[in-house]
């Protein structure tokens, strides 16, 4: 009996399917006339328990090897009643191909099948596109412009959202003004090494088969159509969006592989269009998911992204057929450009043009910024205006003093402010009309004061007194609509 500690791992696609007696973690597996399982099985909402299968060795047919990772599959017997499926993973390669060879070499009649429906695909699969070029060069591409934008002063792991923005990120207020090829451009671009390094892996590890599926000049076209189509669905989402990354043409790929899986009329047999399907909706599934429960992710662009690839996907697929190619590829590619170009002007059409609410929300920005420096030399002034009145000073002197030091730069204020009215759909629209309504009636109420001084009227004084009260309210009410940058 050998013995081997292994891992029992599950794909975090296919979960279970990939093992399919719950089995994770670290554990051993004993081979000889029997197998020995032990390990860890996961329970929801309690802690893991120890496991220990035994079975056997009869039992085992359809090893495969794959790097450090060993697949069998467990036929009916005594002991486990239920075919399943295992996966392990021993400590290196030596000792995986150990724990193959030393597994039965059994092989049932519908593994052969699948494994001789593999191989034909393969070999069809490479003659009908004999080099995957273009996966590695969007690869090569995105890792070089994102090294330029670290040498260029964006951080590497969490940059600056503007300096992205001036690299070509899709940028609502930009990219609606006129902008357009940020739609574009974004789709190279990154927010951090963990951002590129995530989309890449993802990115090369399906795109190569998806470019093979549909040849090179079609994947080009695939990809940058999903890509297109993702920043635009962000844009009808989120029209003030500042969105970048890869993950729209990315789930565009998959939606490709989707939609090329689903008609038999391409020629792929049924075992691998199952296992695709399997794994592309797998993937969607857990990164739209995993995208709901983390902010910062822009799903708007992924579901776009992918209804744009799948859409593509249907229209450029063609069977794996060397003469089948040859005859309708041309033919194919242009009516999915035409189709594309029309769908994607269509799309953006109900896309309002957000440029003149962003300058005008960056205008108030500044202008809120020289209110504060404004309001404190006005403290200082009333506090010499004050300081005057206890003084002594006659009425009429205070009262021109009050108009000439604090009622004229209150009213500068007034005016600056009411020149730059924000848009109804802007952010900063409650948060300026508070300021204004504070503004507004401190101004009426130094007027009320002076009024009062000069006429030695106490209504204007208790008049002045509720504007003042009113002021206050207002600034209350600003504290909860601080204006983020």
């Amino acid at each position: 009996m050998e013995h081997f500690r292994v891992d029992y791992r599950r794909d975090f696609l296919t979960g279970g399917l990939s093992n399919t007696f719950g089995v994770a973690g670290k554990g051993e597996i004993d081979i000889g006339p029997s197998i020995v399982i032990r390990g860890k099985k996961w329970r929801p909402f309690w802690f893991s328990a120890n496991v220990e299968l035994r079975f056997d060795a009869a039992q085992v047919a359809n090893v495969q090897r794959d790097g450090r990772s060993v697949h069998f599959d467990v036929l009916p017997g005594r002991e486990i009643p239920n075919p399943g499926h295992l996966t392990v993973t021993a400590q290196d390669e030596e000792t995986a191909g150990k724990i193959a060879q030393l597994l039965p070499a059994t092989r049932t009649a519908v593994f052969e099948q699948q494994q001789r429906e593999l191989s034909d695909f393969k070999e069809r699969l490479a003659r009908a596109t004999p080099h995957a070029f273009v996966t590695p060069s969007l690869v090569a591409i995105n890792v070089i412009v994102f090294a330029a934008m670290v040498v260029g002063g964006v951080g590497v792991i969490d940059p600056d959202g503007r300096m992205v923005v001036s690299w070509g990120s899709n940028f609502g207020p930009l990219t609606t003004d006129g902008q357009w090829w940020r739609l574009f451009t974004s789709m190279f671009l990154h927010f951090g090494i963990v951002h590129l390094a995530v989309n890449m892996w993802a990115l090369y590890d399906t795109g190569r088969v998806v470019e093979r599926l549909y040849g090179n000049a079609h994947f080009v076209l695939l990809y940058v159509g999903a890509g297109l189509g993702g920043s635009i669905a962000s844009l009808l989402w989120n029209p003030m969006v500042n969105s970048a990354g890869a993950s729209g043409a990315i789930f565009g790929v998959y939606g490709g592989l989707l939609a090329f899986m689903l008609d038999r009329r391409n020629q792929v047999p049924a075992s691998i269009m199952n296992a695709q399907r399997l794994s592309a909706i797998m993937f969607i599934l857990y990164s739209l998911i995993s995208g709901m429960r983390h902010e910062g992710i822009d799903n708007a662009a992924h579901l776009g992204g992918l209804a744009s690839g799948f859409v593509m996907g249907w229209l450029l697929a063609r069977p794996l057929d060397a003469e089948a190619r040859s005859t309708s590829g041309f033919r194919r590619l242009a009516i999915a450009l035409a189709a594309a170009t029309v769908a994607l002007v269509l799309a953006a059409l109900p896309i309002k043009n957000t440029g003149e609410t962003y300058r005008k929300d960056q205008q108030y920005l500044v202008d809120v910024k020289w209110l504060d420096e404004e309001e404190k030399r006005l403290a200082a002034k009333i506090e010499q205006w004050q300081q005057l009145g206890r003084s002594g000073s006659p009425p009429a002197e205070l009262a021109e003093r009050l108009e000439r030091d604090i009622i004229a730069p209150f009213q500068a204020i007034h005016d600056r402010l009411t020149k730059n009215p924000l848009d109804e759909n802007s952010r900063l629209r409650a948060h300026q009309a508070l300021v204004l309504e504070s503004i507004t009636n401190r101004l009426d109420a130094f007027r009320l004061l002076a009024e009062s001084i000069r006429t030695d009227d106490p209504r204007k004084l208790e008049q002045a007194k509720a504007r003042v009260a009113a002021s206050a309210k207002a600034i209350e009410k600003l504290g909860q609509l601080t204006p983020k940058k």
